[in-house]
This record gives C-alpha cells, sequence and structure tokens, in this order.
C-alpha cells in the first residue's frame, strides 16, 4: 500500500455536510474539466470519489512549513452544480470576484485565504502544484509541487500546532 493509499484511507472526517455533493461520476468529472477547461489530478478524483467535498479528517487537518509554521485544511470542497454547496465550479466567479490569479482551482477556503490547484506553470493538461492563496492575491505561497505530496505532507493538527508555531 503506498503512503497516498493510506492517507485516502483516513482522509475524510465526519461534518460539513453543507459541503457533500452526488457521489461522483465520470460524467461529473468530464463535465467538470470542460467547464474549468483543465485536467484534474487523478489523486484528486479518487478523494472525491469516497466522499465529494466535506470534513477533513484530524489526521490530515494542517500543512508544516518548516518547524514554526502550518497552513490549516480543515475541509475540501467537491464537484458539483447545485449552486447552494460550495464546488470547485465556484472558481471562475472567485478568481473574477476576489481578483484571484487566473489558472487556479481552489480546494479550500474560508474566504480570508485558498488552498488551490495552480495551473500557472504547468498548463491546463499538467500537474499542477499546490498553493496558499490571501483573499486579495497578495499573498502567494507554494505549499508542494503537485496534490499527491500535498495530501502526504498533511498531518495531524494536534501534532503541528503547539507553543512557538503559527498559522499563516
Amino acid at each position: 500500500m503506498t503512503v497516498f493509499d493510506q492517507v485516502a484511507a483516513v482522509f475524510w472526517g465526519t461534518g460539513r455536510e453543507d459541503l457533500l455533493h452526488d457521489p461522483l461520476t465520470d460524467e461529473m468529472v468530464a463535465e467538470a474539466e470542460r467547464l474549468l477547461g483543465l485536467a484534474l489530478p487523478t489523486e484528486l478524483l479518487r478523494l472525491l470519489r469516497i466522499r465529494n467535498g466535506g470534513a477533513v479528517a484530524d489526521a490530515c487537518r494542517a500543512y508544516p512549513l518548516g518547524t514554526d509554521k502550518y497552513v490549516l485544511f480543515s475541509h475540501m470542497v467537491g464537484i458539483g452544480l447545485d449552486p447552494d454547496v460550495a464546488s470547485m465550479l465556484n472558481t471562475p466567479y472567485l478568481i473574477e470576484e476576489r481578483k484571484l490569479p487566473s489558472s487556479i482551482v481552489l480546494i479550500e477556503g474560508d474566504g480570508h485565504y485558498w488552498v488551490a490547484l495552480d495551473y500557472r506553470e504547468c498548463g491546463p493538461g499538467g500537474e499542477p502544484a499546490v498553493v496558499r492563496l490571501q483573499n486579495d492575491g497578495a499573498c502567494d505561497e507554494r505549499l508542494a509541487p503537485d496534490f499527491r505530496r500535498f495530501i502526504t505532507g498533511l498531518r495531524p493538527f494536534a501534532k503541528i500546532a503547539g507553543p512557538g508555531r503559527s498559522e499563516i
């Protein structure tokens, strides 16, 4: 079993049913990729086939940035057309509204910051990096070179947060 398989087995938590979409189908993936104009990472789709959006398990809540900082990752949006449920398909609207960089797909955020797939360097058919963006686009920080490394780098929040550590 690969490290990704181990993480995928425990990735989803409970809660955030407000982010849950219908089970992901091949047709939904094809439509999402058509609407977004890019290919989504295989590992992302594997996770969304388990649960199409929602809370992330406690074991996968924080991404460490060196020894004293971390990025919280409490949920992940899925793929769906329901306008009342946050979705990766809201990305084009949010890019325009919030003046975010183009060629990204938002996968998590709270309106103040976003975690996104970044296609600016790899193009629409490539393997996107994972970045953290401030709402106004002022902070653009690369977290991982690809989605697989981002997911396998997630750690339990309790093991990351502590004295002298700060969320960015």
